[in-house]
């Protein structure tokens, strides 16, 4: 089998060398006369075969076609079945039942994969948005705690300087006191020797 590059155009499938040959094709395969795109099962995934047309007594040509898969190959063989109707209608658009209601579920499919994905996203953002808020209070109340140990440290160190200062005043006025006591005891033996 040889690689051959297919391009399809106006109900026709030409195909050349490689796909960087320009000029004329190698050959063409007109869609009106095919017969018939019948996937191999006997041969390589994404093999098929291009039944042509009976010329009079001699019966068609069949190609052997691969595509690199086998969804590639299901892709080819719709895209030229769409194209031969289309052409057979004269260019009308494809009205076929099968078809639409094909497109149509994979169109509803798609809208409720789009749905699904779009309900998971609004469900991160409002698990994200509900983080974010309890983060917040969280800071918040740490906040809060943080200024009450703030205040209470003030507080704390306010009675602080004010014990201190009540123990200075009442180390002065003990001073005094014991001042006036050394005094008193000082002028009582003084009065008590005179009485001797």
């Amino acid at each position: 089998m040889r690689d051959r590059w297919f391009t399809l155009e106006v109900n026709t499938l030409s195909y050349y060398k490689n796909n960087k040959s320009g000029g004329a094709p190698l050959g063409f395969i007109s869609l009106s006369q095919v017969v018939s795109f019948t996937p191999r099962r006997d041969a390589e995934e994404g093999t098929f075969e291009v039944k042509m047309e009976n010329e009079g007594d001699k019966e068609g040509r069949i190609y052997t076609l691969r595509a690199r898969s086998k969804q590639e190959m299901e892709d080819w063989i719709n895209t030229m079945n769409e194209s031969r109707a289309f052409y057979e209608r004269g260019g009308l658009p494809l009205s076929g039942i099968s078809s639409s209601e094909s497109v149509v579920r994979q169109v509803q499919q798609k809208e409720r994969e789009i749905e699904a994905l779009s309900r998971s996203l609004q469900l991160t953002r409002n698990l994200l948005e509900k983080e974010k808020n309890r983060s917040v209070m969280i800071l918040e109340v740490e906040r809060a705690e943080a200024n009450k140990m703030r205040e209470s440290h003030k507080q704390t160190a306010t009675e602080l300087t004010e014990a201190k200062a009540q123990l200075t005043e009442k180390e002065k006025q003990l001073v005094a006191l014991k001042g006036i006591v050394v005094n008193y005891l000082y002028t009582s033996s003084s009065l008590f020797r005179f009485s001797t």
